[in-house]
């Protein structure tokens, strides 16, 4: 047993002595007697080897309160109780001990993991209430048949001449003994005889008095529990207890006693039987009969229990008689519910004999089958109908009022769809629809494309289809409502790469919903947009799913693929009528950039032996001179092409010192000079050798080489950690400084600033003069008449630049290098971005190096850190300098 097993099993044992505690100790306090259960005598020991503390604190803890007077203690029953007279049993008595055993039920369950809820048996629950309206009282009216007996007493009262009020009771002769008038014998008589007796006498012996007879208290009688009972002994019950009132004293029937045989004895013979199914299933209380002192109720053994689960109106364990059939069971468990599946029932039954159940199928609409005799054992299953709704359609998608709706024969699209304007939404494409019909039992479908606003205006045409039984008619927002085209226009680089004509709608957004799976139409505001529809892309890919998921080879796959300028490209079904212009209609309709002439469908064939081979067919379009119907095939791919030399939206930034800045529209293939002359020129004041041409594409060159430059940092960093590691040196500050300076390379941003000789553009030059692109800017400035001093100089700064003064000169105006300065590194940063080399080194990446140091306006001196002085890491960054500030001036050369 594991350790947690042996815990919960000590919790048991804990809970079961506590509800034992309050159970004897409410036996002893209260003022009746019923004989006692049998309780283990291990049990029992336990419990008398606690001290009274302990006792009271283990029933306090489950809820239960002990009395704390000095003489209780905990004892054991004695035999002797069994059969000893005892007094009645109180409705709060039993309520009280009942409550008990449900917390003791109740925390024991909660101990049982794992272990299954279990059916009821029906008709126990009976004697589990915690106020029982059967349980016999002292105030209720008694009737005139009732048979006085000894301990019954009367009120009487005389009035006339005399007057006199007595309280009488029947002795144990059977006399009533009354002043003045005698003793009468009563026992045996009714009550009403008994009243009229008494007026006779009174009138006949004392003249000119009357009496009134009432009857004062019912005489308490002894009658006995026996047999399959929770508390089976002698009970001391009121004069007027029936069968259930005393089995309801007693706890009521145990978990293994009969409901349905009940059985009064009166001096050793059955004189009555009570079925407590008479009461629970048809009202009928005829079996519960009056009690007479002496008698005893005897609960038999149930013999035959058979249990029926399932698609009924009352699961539960039944008890059956002898002549009972599986009809009668059925009848008992109130029928069949609305969903359950009578032609095939299962019928579970324990092999006479055997060590195995066996199973047999029933049909619950044969009625010879409802004479199936039940054994004891037996459990019944009935199983439901098939969930699914068979004569309707779904409409999904952008229309007011989504769900499913009853099918008729006849049925088309215009009975969903009457209205543009009451039916659909302000955000409904009309353009197209989608039907997906069932082609066989199972769920294999097809997918059929409709005009919806044809279908609508044009009631019973060719595009209003029939529908048929579980269609689905899917509804379409507009594209760009499509989360898929949201995604798009996010993840574009420049607007030239989103299909034109939807730009204006970027900042729309819309809610996803999930998808409508309801048999029933569904109501609210069905038109609001923010808790709207499902998504086009949604539905689409649902489809699609649904149509790669059935295929049983790759050429049944009726899945199409459309690309290239389309305003949804993706996969899509392949439709009921092949054609590529509804498919493409399902993808958005074509891009205004998209070339109208012909589309190229890339074929996939596939030979006998399984092999496949890719072909590509030029397909025109309805318009072309040459078009003729193309019907498509399973997997094939649609590319839609742009039309040459389409720059719609391609757009760049002219500023500074031009005539007219601002954003130009471009053509394809025009270049920087067209652009200024397009601006108007430079100004006079302009100048020209600073000005800064920025790059879409350049930009992405930097990124990628900022990329690969932090992941070499990376590695080196953790090489020089592991090195540390080894000789057991403690990691320095360069390590934290490391890491820091990758996260400010990784939250910089590529310049894409591209060197070029704009004086040599504006001479003429071709092989100087850069093609642009959609994205791209060239700023000019003002003339810039300084230079600039960075890096090791002891005072770096900006001067005004001297024709007659060299490189020295101005490095000595910063006051000259510091001790870490690398003379021979030293370079120019040209205004126009390109570097050139002054000192004597060997240029680290080839640069073009300059036979003198001649200065021009605008230039920056700078004087690098000797690399003696630097860790590694700081190395790094120094190239990485060099090389972001350099990598635009080779990129003219991947661009000429």
């Amino acid at each position: 047993m594991s350790k947690q097993n042996k815990a919960n099993s000590q919790r048991l044992t804990h809970i079961l002595i506590g509800g034992l505690v309050a159970l004897l100790c409410l036996t002893f306090v209260q003022t009746a007697h019923p004989a006692v259960p049998n309780i283990p005598p291990s049990v029992l020991a336990e419990l008398q080897t606690m001290s009274p503390s302990e006792q009271v604190a283990l029933a306090r803890e489950y809820g239960f309160d002990l009395p704390t007077n000095d003489s209780y203690s905990v004892e054991v029953m004695q035999d002797d109780l069994l059969g000893r007279p005892g007094k009645e049993l109180e409705m709060f008595e039993r309520a009280e001990r009942m409550q008990v055993e449900r917390a003791m039920t109740e925390q024991t369950a909660k101990f049982k993991d794992g272990e299954a809820a279990e059916l009821k048996r029906f008709g126990l629950e009976l004697f589990d209430l915690e106020v029982s309206t059967f349980s016999p009282v002292d105030d209720m009216p008694i009737p005139e048949s009732y048979p006085v007996g000894p301990g019954d007493s009367f009120n009487i009262f005389l009035y006339g001449n005399e007057e006199l009020d007595l309280s009488l009771s029947v002795n144990r002769d059977g006399l009533l003994l009354l002043p003045r008038l005698g003793p009468l014998h009563v026992a045996g008589l009714t009550l009403a005889e008994v009243k009229e007796i008494v007026g006779a006498k009174v009138a006949t012996q004392l003249v000119g008095t009357k009496a009134v007879v009432s009857f004062g208290k019912l005489r308490a009688m002894n009658v006995y529990l026996a047999g399959d009972v929770k508390a089976p002994g002698s009970y001391s019950v009121s004069g007027l207890a029936t069968t259930l009132q005393v089995l309801f004293a007693g706890g009521g029937v145990s978990d293994i006693g009969s409901l349905r045989n009940i059985q009064v004895k009166r001096h050793g013979k059955t004189v009555a039987e009570l079925d407590t199914y008479d009461i629970l299933l048809r009202g009928d209380t005829s079996g519960d009969i009056r009690l007479v002192s002496g008698d005893t109720i005897f609960v038999p053994t149930v013999e035959r229990l058979v249990t029926v689960d399932g698609e009924v109106k009352r699961p539960a364990i039944y008890e059956l008689d002898e002549s009972e059939d599986l009809g009668d069971l059925i009848d008992m468990a109130g029928g069949l519910s609305a969903y359950g599946y009578a032609k095939s029932a299962s019928l579970k039954r324990p092999e006479k004999g055997g060590s195995n159940a066996i199973r047999l199928q029933v049909n619950l609409a044969d009625k010879q089958d409802l004479k199936t005799e039940l054994s004891d054992g037996d459990s019944l299953f009935v199983a439901a109908i098939k969930d699914e709704v068979v004569n309707q359609v779904v409409l999904r998608g952008a229309v007011a009022r989504p769900g499913g709706y009853e099918w008729f024969p006849g049925q088309r699209v215009s009975d969903l769809l009457g209205s543009l304007d009451e039916d659909l939404l302000d955000e409904t494409d009309i353009s197209t629809g989608l039907v997906l019909r069932r082609t066989g039992d199972g769920l294999e479908i097809e997918a059929l494309s409709l005009d919806l606003e044809n279908a609508i205006e044009n009631s019973g045409g060719t595009e209003d289809l029939i529908l048929q039984p579980k269609d689905e008619l899917l509804v379409f927002a507009l594209p760009y409502l499509n989360d898929s085209y949201q995604a798009l226009i996010e993840a574009a680089d420049e607007p030239g790469d989103v299909p034109m004509g939807f730009d204006r709608f970027e900042q729309y957004e819309m809610t996803n919903l999930n998808t409508i799976t309801e048999a029933e139409p569904l109501k609210g505001e069905g038109k609001d947009f923010e808790k709207g529809f499902e998504d086009r892309s949604d539905l689409i890919e649902q489809a699609v799913f649904r149509l790669e998921a059935q295929a049983k080879a790759p050429s049944d796959t009726r899945v199409i693929e459309v690309s290239g300028d389309v305003r949804l490209p993706g996969k899509y079904p392949l439709l009921q009528d092949r054609s590529i212009e509804a498919l493409i209609s399902l993808a958005g309709g074509f891009a205004n950039s998209a070339f109208l002439g012909f589309v190229e469908v890339t074929r996939t064939n596939f030979k006998s032996q399984g092999e496949a081979f890719i072909s590509s067919i030029k397909v025109p379009l309805k318009g072309s001179s040459d078009y003729k119907p193309f019907l498509l095939e399973p997997l094939d791919q649609i590319r839609v092409s742009r039309i040459p030399n389409w720059s719609y939206g391609n757009k760049v930034e002219i500023n500074g010192s031009v005539a007219f800045p601002g954003t130009y529209p471009i053509v394809q293939g025009e270049r920087l000079s067209s652009l200024i002359e397009r601006a108007g020129g430079l100004n006079p004041n302009a100048f020209a050798e600073g000005s800064v041409l920025i790059k879409v594409e350049a930009q992405k060159r930097e990124r990628a080489q900022l990329e690969q430059m932090i992941n070499t940092i990376q590695r080196a960093s953790l090489a020089e950690a592991q090195t540390r590691e080894r000789e057991t040196s403690p990691v320095s500050g360069d390590i934290r400084g490391e890491i820091q300076l990758l996260k400010s390379m990784l939250e910089s941003e590529a310049t894409g600033r591209v060197v070029i000789d704009l004086p040599a553009i504006l001479r003429g030059d071709q092989s100087a003069d850069i093609k642009l692109e959609s994205g791209d800017s060239l700023t000019v400035p003002e003339f810039n008449n300084t230079v600039s001093v960075l890096g090791e100089v002891r005072k770096p700064g900006t001067f005004i630049f001297e024709s007659n003064r060299s490189l020295s000169d101005y490095i000595e105006e910063a006051a000259g290098n510091t001790v870490r300065a690398d003379e021979k590194e030293t370079y120019v940063v040209r205004a126009n971005g390109s570097i050139d080399y002054i000192g004597g080194g060997v240029s680290l990446l080839s640069f073009k190096r300059s036979d003198q140091d001649d200065l021009r306006p605008g230039d920056t001196i700078v004087v690098p850190v000797n690399e003696e002085y630097l860790p590694l890491i700081s190395r790094y960054k120094e190239v990485s300098t060099v090389v972001f500030q350099s990598v635009a001036s080779l990129y003219p050369l991947f661009r000429l």
